[in-house]
């Protein structure tokens, strides 16, 4: 695996122009071979073999006249053996030897691609493989060095690698510097961004180094391992990341491109400084429990060094706006804290940030709530009053001083106890009690608070009140309205005293608006509920109700109620059964069991061919049991039902299935 990892190093490198040869007069696929000068008579030479050859016999070094200029350079002499590692020396005297046997071809070349990637990283183990040698007093004047392969006898094989033309008198210029050399400060790390330098044949760039100088003033390596520029990568990509760089300082880094010869090029310079992005990460496995009167958060704090403090944001809604609880904020090693201004039954979504060294908040923890109690129940409501009037008792009560979910009002007469009277969830301190114009006597009140936690309060001292008389009866109360198989039905309550109500009559009107009409015979005082069965399903209605008394004195009309008809019960039509006539014209007669009446129901048929997905209303619909089709199919098996449709148009289930055949 490795050395598969080595293989596509290298190919990237060729495929996208770091070269790691240059040989612009090398024309047979025989290797490659370059020259280094320092312009003063030394030239460094540094080659390797095409292919997969490895001449047994080392290597020979010529001038372009055949002039001999080192007789053999062979693998593993001793000479430059010395300071490498022994796992490498032993490699390198067994690879003196011979090459190892490969299993297959793929095997060989993996082999040959890791060598070479190997070598050219290391100066002192490519002199070491018989790869490298350094010529000293060489006269000034253009050169092309011959390497010439050698069997294991000594002789000349016919590889011949050729180095480009080169002088001793002129150095070899270095590398050409990076370009776009610049640094971001990012979370993962510095990102480090650059473009290479200008192509040069005698010191194409082989590899990239990375250091920097951080707080401490010393240089330091940025990564281990040569830095392959891959040139064909998005320009907006980073070349390389220091996922190791100090944090909360300034840091200059320095760039190098590096040739097979080890020189560096001028270095690139820039100057970053770098966040401490860890400090900003908030709190986890925040818990918040909701206990009497205050919520206990806790959490796991982020021990960073340079987080200064700990916030803690608080909403009613997850999605809401939040406020922040520490305004001063908390030390970075907290680990809980007590929120006591809480209401009881709210619930209170939380969410903890961390403050970075320069007073800069992180983002958010994941919300979590809960919903706390009271640390007791809300107090008994005061300030009960009472104002009578010709046809209600308007009652009031001071505000509770903490928010209260709903206040509940009681009322007790001589004939029954306590009464809740007030059926809607309400937070309003009045209350209109309707009584009627022939009342009378004596009615005590009494108030209680419930707060958002379920909590009740003790009850308000009562108070009476005494109605006077008055010459109509109470005015009624309904109490609920429903629909039920496509009939109204409103319930209702007399007025107090209920003695005074001998009778009920029921009012009907197509708007609130309108009073409407008596609906039938007044109902007796012991009637609760009226059902009103002559209505259309879909249709709204208002119904008000009307206390009579003994004399036949009507009392004010209760506020008018709406009721929307639902749905009838719908049955499902009996098999129907096919006629075909011919007279006037070609038709089929449909009959069947008529829907039932009262229901404002009506019947409708529907047909289709086998051959067809869909079915077909047939124009026209009957309270009747009969059903014409105009225009059967001449041909075919054809499909008959019947279905029963409510006056809102809600169908029911279809009749059986009758079949024509013709």
């Amino acid at each position: 695996m490795y050395k598969l990892i080595l293989k596509q190093v290298i190919t990237v490198c060729i495929l996208f122009g770091i070269p790691l040869f240059s040989l612009p007069e090398q024309k047979a696929a025989a290797g490659g071979c370059l020259a280094q000068s320092d312009g003063k008579g030394t030239v460094n030479l540094l080659w390797f073999p095409a292919g997969q050859e490895w001449p047994q016999g080392g290597w020979q070094i010529q001038d372009n006249s055949g002039k001999l200029l080192v007789a053999r350079v062979l693998a593993g002499e001793a000479q430059f053996l010395s300071g490498l590692a022994l796992d490498k020396v032993q490699g390198i005297r067994d690879l003196a030897k011979g090459l190892p046997a490969f299993k297959d071809a793929g095997e060989k070349e993996n082999f040959f691609f890791s060598l070479r990637l190997a070598f050219l990283k290391d100066p002192a183990l490519a002199r070491a493989l018989g790869l490298s040698r350094t010529l000293e007093h060489v006269s000034s004047g253009q050169q092309t060095y011959c390497i010439v392969g050698l069997d294991a006898a000594g002789k000349q094989i016919g590889t011949v690698l050729k180095s480009p033309v080169i002088d001793a008198s002129i150095p070899t210029p270095l590398p050409a510097e990076p370009g776009g050399f610049r640094a971001e400060s990012k979370p993962e790390g510095v990102l480090l961004f650059w473009t290479p330098g200008t192509k040069q044949s005698q010191a194409p760039v082989f590899y990239y180094q990375v250091e920097r100088i951080g707080a401490s003033g010393q240089m330091e390596a940025v990564s281990r391992a040569p830095i392959l520029l891959n040139a064909a990568a998005a320009p907006d990509r980073p070349r390389h990341i220091d996922d190791a760089a100090p944090v909360e300082q300034e840091i200059t880094y320095s760039l190098y491109g590096v040739d097979a010869f080890g020189r560096r090029s001028p270095a690139v310079e820039f100057k970053v400084f770098h966040s401490d992005f860890s400090a900003l990460v908030a709190p986890t496995d925040v818990k918040a429990d909701g206990g009497k009167g205050k919520v206990t958060l806790t959490w796991v704090p982020n021990l960073s060094a340079n987080t200064r403090q700990i916030i803690i944001e608080r909403s009613n809604k997850d999605n809401s706006n939040y406020i922040v609880l520490t305004l001063k904020g908390l030390p970075r090693t907290a680990s809980a804290f007590e929120d006591k201004a809480i209401q009881g039954g709210v619930t209170y979504y939380y969410r903890l940030r961390t403050i970075g060294p320069r007073n800069n908040p992180g983002p958010p923890s994941v919300p979590v709530s809960t919903n706390p109690k009271n640390a007791a129940p809300p107090a008994a409501p005061t300030g009960l009053r009472a104002e009578v009037g010709r046809t209600r008792v308007r009652l009031t009560w001071d505000k509770a001083k903490i928010p209260v979910a709903v206040y509940i009002l009681e009322r007790e007469t001589a004939k029954s106890g306590w009464t809740r009277i007030n059926a809607s969830m309400t937070q309003e301190t009045q209350y209109d009690d309707p009584l009627g114009d022939e009342t009378g006597g004596t009615v005590s009140y009494r108030v209680l608070a419930l707060s958002r936690d379920n909590q009740q309060s003790d009850a308000s001292r009562v108070l009476d009140v005494v109605l006077p008389e008055r010459g109509l009866p109470p005015m009624p109360r309904i109490t609920g309205t429903a629909t039920r198989e496509g009939k109204a039905i409103v319930n209702f309550m007399p007025g107090l005293p209920e003695a005074k109500t001998s009778q009920f009559v029921v009012l009907r009107s197509g708007s609130p608006e309108q009073w409407g009409v008596v609906l039938g015979r007044p109902l007796p005082a012991a009637a609760r509920e009226y059902i009103d069965p002559f209505v259309r399903a879909g249709d709204s209605y208002w119904y008000r109700v009307v206390a009579l008394n003994v004399r036949g004195d009507r009392s004010e009309p209760t506020d008018a109620v709406q009721v929307t008809i639902g749905t009838p019960p719908i049955p499902q039509p009996q098999l129907p059964k096919l006629q075909l006539l011919e007279k006037p014209f070609n038709q089929l007669k449909i009959t069947f069991a008529p829907p039932p009446s009262g229901l404002g129901l009506v019947a409708v048929a529907e047909r289709k061919v086998t051959s067809e997905t869909l079915w077909y209303r047939l124009p026209g619909s009957t309270i009747a049991g009969e059903l014409l089709d105009p225009n059967p199919p001449p041909t075919g098996q054809v499909l008959y039902r019947v279905i029963f449709l409510a006056p809102n148009g809600v169908a029911g289930e279809p009749s059986p299935i009758t079949e024509l055949v013709r």
